[in-house]
Order: structure tokens, then C-alpha cells, then sequence
């Protein structure tokens, strides 16, 4: 008989690969540092601040002269965004805040004009001068908290909340433009994509790390895909097509009760004129 050949792995080499780059925690590469409380003004968006409470990739923790390569890398790094989507979204936001001069930024910057948009998920409305604060409004957090009950937050959840927020514009006469509720379905896009499941739905503690506290969700913690403009433009899309069922949804009693209004109207003046 021939000899048989051994085909089972070693089991250090099996440990290896199961502890590879592409599989172990994030928090167990040397290049992303333990968590602190932020120590400067930051910028309105948690995946950067989380870059620099963590030092991730020489992201510096003060968020003080940040040079483009280096914030487009550790978004790269840390959050699976392919290269040049990092590189389009970085060095377009730096460049155009610079106005073409230079490449090294504070990430308070961008908290200024033109970045921030209007009905952002859990920050206030840009003030007169266009400018927002760096840190979440914590009673925005704790509303869209609620939708879920407690519980995950789907991507229904998140629809839903995109809905109020817009609709708390019209409450006060203004309108978002369309631009920018474009902006603002991509930016939840994003997020979805860094912290959503297969069907899109989000852990309760993840995102209260994540958004609120400005820190990588678990110690196990790694993304699940690879994030592109392919896939960030189907996301909002899908964002805003949920958006648009769930208000035709919340009008068609409106509208029922009309038609049965107007129905009963014409009834009544049908029995007076015989």
C-alpha cells in the first residue's frame, strides 16, 4: 500500500493563521493603541475621532496637523475602506477646506463650512456661520436609541430616524437640500458599512461606543467588508428608497380618511338634494 501523507496542519501553524492580519482583532495590531478620552477639539465624525482616541496608525490624539496621507491610511486600515476611496473622500475634504493649500489639517476643521450638512444623524444643525459642534448631541443619541427599544437598530431604525430628522427641519419652514440629503444617507451609509450586519442592522453597543463614546465597538472587533463608492451609492440608495416607503406609508391613512371625509360629504349632500 502507499504511504499515507499527513495532510492535517500543525497546530501552531493552524493558530497562525486563524491569528492572521486579515482575521485577528483590530485591537491586537500594534498600530492601533488603547482608548482615551479625547484631548482637543475634535471633528463632527466618530470613525475619525475614534482614529485618534485610539493613535490609530500615527493618528495623533490631539487631532492636531493631520496630514491627508496618513488620516487616509488609517481610514484604509481600521475601517476596510478601499484605497482610493479613502484617498477621494480625505484629500477632496482636506484640499477643499485648505482651498488647495496644503495637505495637513486639524480635524476641528471640520467642524466649519462647507463639511458639516443639515439633519446629520446625531448632530445639530450647522449655525449661522456653518459650523457644528465636534462632539454627538447626546439627546439626539438617546432618541434614535429609542427607536430600537433598547434593542439592535435596523436599518428600518435608521430610515425612520433620517424621516424625523428631515421632518424636523420642515417644522421649522426649511428644507434640506438635495445635495446634502444625499450627503447625509451616504454618511449613514458609511457608518452601516463599518458597524451592520448582513441585513444591515446595527448592535445597540457597538454604536453607543462607536458614535457616542468615539471608540472602536469590541476587543474582537474588525470590519466585515470591504467599503467602496460601488457599494457606499447602492447603500444610500437603499437608504432613501426605505425612507420614501416608510413616508408613503405614514400618508396613506391620511389619505383614506380623506377619501372617506370627502365620500361621506357626498352622501350627505346626495340624501339633501333628493
Amino acid at each position: 500500500m502507499p504511504a499515507r501523507h499527513n495532510t492535517r496542519r500543525p497546530t501552531a501553524e493552524l493558530a497562525a493563521a486563524a491569528m492572521s492580519p486579515e482575521t485577528q482583532p483590530l485591537l491586537a495590531n500594534d498600530h492601533i493603541k488603547h482608548w482615551e478620552q479625547p484631548k482637543g477639539k475634535l471633528s463632527p465624525c466618530p470613525a475619525l475621532n475614534t482614529l485618534c482616541n485610539h493613535n490609530a496608525y500615527g493618528m495623533p490624539r490631539d487631532g492636531q496637523a493631520v496630514h491627508a496621507a496618513v488620516l487616509a491610511n488609517a481610514v484604509t486600515e481600521v475601517y476596510g475602506m478601499n484605497k482610493w476611496f479613502s484617498r477621494l473622500i480625505v484629500y477632496g475634504a482636506v484640499l477643499g477646506i485648505n482651498r488647495l493649500h496644503g495637505l495637513t489639517i486639524d480635524m476641528q476643521r471640520l467642524c466649519e463650512a462647507p463639511i458639516p450638512h443639515w439633519a446629520a444623524l446625531v448632530h445639530g444643525n450647522p449655525d449661522a456661520k456653518g459650523r457644528v459642534e465636534g462632539h454627538p448631541d447626546k439627546l439626539l443619541c438617546n432618541q434614535l436609541l429609542e427607536l430600537a427599544n433598547g434593542g439592535d437598530i435596523s436599518l428600518d431604525a435608521f430610515a425612520q430616524w433620517r424621516n424625523i430628522r428631515e421632518q424636523s427641519l420642515l417644522a421649522n419652514d426649511k428644507h434640506i437640500p438635495l445635495g446634502q440629503r444625499h450627503v447625509a444617507a451616504g454618511e449613514l451609509s458609511l457608518l452601516l458599512q463599518v458597524l451592520g450586519d448582513e441585513q444591515w442592522t446595527v448592535k445597540n453597543e457597538d454604536f453607543t461606543s462607536f458614535v457616542v463614546h468615539e471608540r472602536l465597538p469590541r476587543k474582537d472587533w474588525r470590519p466585515r467588508r470591504t467599503i467602496g463608492y460601488r457599494s457606499t451609492v447602492n447603500l444610500s440608495s437603499q437608504i432613501l428608497s426605505t425612507m420614501a416607503v416608510q413616508k408613503s406609508t405614514i400618508h396613506i391613512p391620511l389619505k383614506i380618511i380623506f377619501l372617506l371625509a370627502l365620500c361621506a360629504l357626498a352622501g350627505v349632500v346626495f340624501v339633501f338634494v333628493l
